[in-house]
């Protein structure tokens, strides 16, 4: 009994599947570039326009109105039609669409707007979305420990609460015991208003001592202008421009402080405090010093505890003074005016400020990413959800893409911030993913509604 010979697998028909399939994938891909680069292009030409036009992300909406429109009546002349393919009226719509999101994305246009402030409480609502939404970055965010080259924290009572000649005395003494106990430097989150009897003192103690110090000036709006108040005139000459650093930040609308503006208007001869204290131990370390690009400063609170102690704890115990060794000493109020919400709890700003310095003399701060990831992000998901109805996919299936994608945009959001510590804004995506579904659905049962008559 012989064995009947097995046939021989058709390897040309597997070639021209597979052939055929790359085939498809080239043409996607082709028609996505097809449709991407005009998007690219407007959204170019868009950001050259927002930056010199779009002061308020509300303003955006002049140029998104048109395209609304646009995308409406590409939508309402679609209706009826049978077959639902990327051309014509269809095209006109999905690129609308997908402009409005890109755009909506780049300017920030769902999130209260944020203001310069000096660490104040007095603000209104200027958009949509509430900041704490994104917050939860901060829960899983890596955070870098402390080092001996850190800040440590002392705390003292604001002058209103004694008189300024006793205030400029204790931080004599304070500057005194900082140089005596080989501190790094000291500065002073407090703005230096007025002179007092004292303040010739206060230059002696710098000049003998010969430690660095810093201080801080704040900003008013006058006229509807930010502009920076001046130091009092004995301090000027004591610690000059060169030596002070802007007390700013930006309180959101819903009172938190997420952000540190690093100079005032781009003046590089103008940052901020804790940006002053960074560059002053960057040198010390011999280290380079990285700052965000866009001048904004997401900072991160380090892993540990940050020393503190107060000045009355000081000047009863001076063996705590050892603290102040080997590191950059950071002098500040407590009071509740002078106590601040941020991702990380509520805690006084001098605190701020030394969060603000550990994450910019390690690099560790939250980055946005270039504006047209969320183009690409919008454009694929999109694309990919309008490609499903087109080739008439159940509603079943295109939801559950749906659900894919979203789950992909939240793990790259995730992905993005542990390795690389960048903040990927996943909301429009997500909104424009699940408004297109319904809008799909909707119209590929008008269109067998039409067929069907």
């Amino acid at each position: 009994m012989t064995a009947k010979a097995k046939a021989p697998p058709d390897t040309d028909a597997d070639t021209t599947d597979l052939q055929r399939k790359l085939n498809s994938y080239k043409e996607k891909l082709l028609e996505i570039a097809a449709i991407g680069l005009p998007v690219l292009l407007v959204q170019v030409a868009w950001k050259w326009v927002a930056d010199r036009l779009v002061a308020q992300p509300w303003h955006v909406l002049c140029f998104l109105c048109p395209l609304l429109v646009a995308a409406l009546v590409a939508w309402k002349a679609m209706r009826g039609r049978q077959e639902l393919v990327l051309r014509g009226r269809f095209l006109i719509f999905f690129v609308a669409y997908i402009l409005v999101f890109s755009i909506a994305s780049s300017s920030d246009l769902l999130v209260w707007n944020r203001n310069v402030t000096v660490f104040e409480h007095e603000l209104s609502r200027n958009w949509l979305a509430p900041g704490f939404l994104g917050d939860w970055r901060y829960w899983i965010v890596p955070k870098k420990p402390l080092d001996t080259r850190d800040v440590v924290v002392v705390t003292m009572k604001e002058a209103d609460r004694r008189g300024l000649n006793e205030l400029r005395m204790e931080l004599a003494k304070l500057i005194q015991v900082a140089a005596d106990n080989r501190a790094l430097g000291i500065a002073f989150d407090f703005y230096f208003a007025q002179d007092s009897d004292v303040d010739q003192l206060i230059g002696d103690v710098i000049k003998q001592s010969e430690i660095d110090v810093i201080i801080g000036f704040t900003l008013q709006k006058v006229n509807g202008e930010i502009r920076p108040l001046p130091t009092a005139p004995r301090i000027e000459a004591i610690l000059p421009a060169d030596r002070q650093g802007h007390l700013v930040g930006l309180v959101e609308p819903d009172h938190m402080v997420r952000l540190i503006p690093l100079y005032f208007r781009w003046q590089k001869n103008r940052p901020s405090l804790s940006l002053r204290v960074a560059q002053r131990l960057a040198e010390i370390d011999g280290a380079e010093l990285t700052v965000p690009p866009s001048g904004l400063l997401r900072f991160i609170k380090p892993r540990g505890t940050i020393p503190q102690v107060s000045y009355a704890e000081l000047a009863e115990d001076p063996n705590k003074c050892a603290l102040m060794r080997d590191s950059w000493v950071l002098v500040g109020g407590r009071t509740s005016s002078d106590t601040f919400l941020t991702p990380f709890g509520k805690v006084p700003g001098v605190l701020v400020h030394a969060y603000a310095i550990h994450s910019l003399r390690h690099g560790h701060f939250l980055t946005r990413p270039p504006w047209w990831s969320g183009l690409f992000i919008i454009l694929v998901s999109c694309y990919i959800i309008s490609t499903l109805a087109a080739q008439r996919a159940s509603r079943g299936r295109i939801i559950r893409t749906a659900l894919l994608l979203s789950a992909l945009v939240i793990a790259a959001s995730i992905f993005a911030l542990v390795f690389w510590l960048i903040w990927l804004d996943v909301i429009y995506a997500l909104v424009a993913i699940w408004l297109l579904v319904p809008l799909l659905i909707a119209f590929r049962k008008s269109a067998a509604a039409a067929s069907g008559k």
